[in-house]
């Protein structure tokens, strides 16, 4: 061996060989334990580089493992530990403990234990316990691990090697205690079966109507309650002091009270608080209201239906019954007897003594005619109002109606103006002489009227079957027409006597003899006058009076008019020309007054006359005389 050192320098001076030499490298692990253990293999262990070498580490008896160090950091409470391919030194440390163990102690209401809680024992050692008692209590019983050992004032744990319960248990020093007697009567009868409840206990009376309750602790104001099925149950206090106690009871017959109330729309018979006694039985009678109906019954709070009567049989407990009501609702039916004819509204549901609006609106070609209800007739007015109290049915009735147009002419063409009378309406013409009228009911001979001023009427009937209809009508031209009015007169008092005249066309003259009765009116020329009424302005110049001239034995009773115009004028409708006064004499009665005609001590004819404005004689004319009442 030339050199230990890896590293080797030397001066060359011959030829040299060196072998260099190996081995493996030892590595120390030093083993080390505390008090109350070792550790296996112990001090400094050599080991091989790259070897595994384990220790084992083992407490003795009443201690166990508190740590492991390695190298100084601990691997834990490790029983054993490897080191695996060492390749450096390295150390191990086991510590150890004794043992401890936990004494729960606790103790019930009524007194205490010392030590209490979790008291801690190291393991070997011994622990006493002292149980005491409160003022007025005494230990019942201690319990060591959940084992009786009798009522004990105290407890030792020897040489304790696990861990332990003690429990100690304390009850009230019973004080002294009575019975109480009560003896339950009712009208100096013993009630038997009666129960009391007293002092948290429930006992039934004997025949002899008594029961005994033992062990009464003292007190005051103790309270009990007897009852019994049939009675009214009785409560009072007793106070139990020094002694037994006796507590007698007179019970009373029983009644109960069944409420009975309804509500609105409605009454329930008999109502309020009644009173009924025990094992009687009661009933009621529920009512609505007009209008309304029975919702529900509630007996006690659960229902029985809609029921109009309900009755407690054997009423052995109170009761309650509530009757509540409702509106009655109706049902409105509405149709049509032709297919769509029209349309109706207003049918639906309705509360009773609701105000039901029914409207019927006919279609195109039809026409209604009345609502039926049953085949009766309800009304003939398409809006209809009714309260409702009942469900109601009913039909609209329509018909299938048409037009009728009139085409009104005369021998010139149209007649513009001509009133038309038909189906219950009046219309007029227009330019082209018609008049239509719609929504008109089928129907055979159904009468129409035409007039206009200056034509005859004109009247005729026509059928309306299943379309609708042009009726044309040819009016002719009317006669002249003289009305005297009818008018009334007071004895001694002038008169006017009023003369109309219509259907007249482009008058320029006229003439007018009136024939009165002597024996009503008198009449004079110097006492004649002549009232002229617009249109026609009368030339005052015109007018003749034909006295002188006449007959003799007509003089007192005929007045001639002769009326020139100004101006032409047309009458074609009905019209005042002239008014005549007349002096009524002191009579009462009635005389017809008349547009005559006679015969002139000329032998000139007279008569009533109208002239147009060519000078031609109108006539013949119609002549409507007039009766005058006088009222003396």
């Amino acid at each position: 061996m030339v050199s230990t050192n890896s590293n080797y320098s030397f001066e060359v001076t011959e030829d040299s060989t060196y072998v260099a030499s190996f081995s493996k490298k030892i590595y120390i692990i030093s083993a080390s334990s505390g008090n109350g253990g070792t550790i296996d293999p112990y001090g400094e262990i050599q080991v091989i580089h790259g070897e595994s070498i384990t220790f084992d580490i083992s407490a003795a008896d009443g201690y166990e493992i508190d740590d492991v160090l390695v190298d100084g950091s601990s691997v834990g409470k490790v029983s054993s530990y490897t080191f695996n391919n060492v390749t450096s030194d390295h150390t191990i440390e086991a510590t150890f403990k004794k043992k401890t163990y936990t004494i729960v102690a606790t103790a019930g209401s009524g007194g205490s234990i010392s030590p209490s809680g979790n008291v801690v024992v190291e393991h070997g050692a011994s622990k006493s316990f002292t149980i005491t008692p409160d003022s007025g209590y005494f230990i019942s019983d201690v319990l060591v691990d959940g084992q009786s050992i009798g009522p004990k004032t105290g407890y030792t744990f020897q040489n304790i090697t696990s861990s332990h319960t003690i429990h100690a248990l304390f009850e009230e020093t019973p004080p002294p205690v009575f019975n109480v007697t009560f003896v339950v009567s009712s009208e100096s009868a013993p009630v038997s079966g009666a129960t009391v409840s007293f002092n948290g206990e429930q006992l039934a009376t004997g025949i002899d109507g008594t029961v005994t309750f033992t062990g009464v602790i003292p007190g005051n104001d103790k309270p009990y309650t007897v009852s019994k099925t049939g009675y009214q149950s009785k409560s009072g206090f007793v106070d139990v002091i020094d002694r037994d106690v006796t507590v007698n009871v007179e019970l009373s017959r029983g009644s109960y009270t069944i409420v009975a109330t309804a509500g609105s729309g409605g009454s329930i018979s008999p109502s309020g608080n009644v009173v009924v006694e025990h094992g009687a039985s009661k009933s009621f009678t529920i009512t609505p209201d007009s209008g309304y109906e029975i919702d529900d019954v509630l007996v006690d709070g659960s229902s029985v239906g809609k029921v109009s009567s309900y009755t407690f049989d054997n009423v052995t407990s109170d009761h309650t019954i509530e009757a509540t009501f409702k509106k009655k609702t109706y049902t409105v039916s509405l149709s049509v007897n032709l297919p769509d004819s029209g349309i109706l509204t207003g049918e639906g549901e309705y509360y009773h003594g609701e105000t039901v609006n029914i409207s019927a609106a006919a279609n195109q070609g039809f026409k209604f005619v009345n609502w039926t209800e049953n085949s009766t007739v309800i009304s003939e007015s398409s809006d209809y109002s009714f309260v409702v109290t009942s469900d109601r049915s009913f039909t609209a009735n329509f018909i299938e109606v048409f037009s009728v147009t009139f085409i009104v002419s005369d021998n010139d063409g149209f007649v513009q103006g001509a009133s038309v009378e038909f189906n219950g309406e009046t219309k007029t013409t227009d330019a082209n002489g018609r008049a239509m009228f719609e929504q008109v009911v089928p129907g055979n001979d159904l009468p129409y009227a035409v007039k206009k001023g200056g034509y005859s009427d004109y009247s005729g009937t026509l059928d309306v079957v299943e379309s609708n209809v042009e009726e044309y009508v040819t009016l002719a031209k009317a006669a002249p027409t003289l009305i005297i009015d009818d008018s009334e007169a007071i004895a001694n008092n002038d008169v006017w006597i009023s003369i109309r005249a219509k259907d007249i066309e482009s008058i320029s003259a006229i003439r007018i003899v009136i024939q009165f009765d002597p024996a009503y009116f008198t009449w004079s020329q110097s006492t004649s006058s002549i009232q002229f009424i617009e249109p026609l302005a009368l030339d005052p110049t015109g007018i003749l009076i034909w006295g002188s001239k006449m007959p003799e034995d007509l003089k007192d009773e005929i007045i001639d008019f002769s009326v020139a115009l100004d101006h032409v004028a047309d009458l074609s409708g009905e019209q005042e020309i002239l008014r005549v006064k007349l002096k009524a004499k002191s009579i009462t009665g009635q005389s017809t007054l008349h547009l005559a005609e006679y015969t002139a001590t000329t032998g000139v004819k007279v008569r009533n006359q109208i002239i147009d404005k060519n000078g031609k004689d109108l006539g013949p004319m119609q002549l409507v005389p007039g009766v005058i009442t006088i009222n003396q």
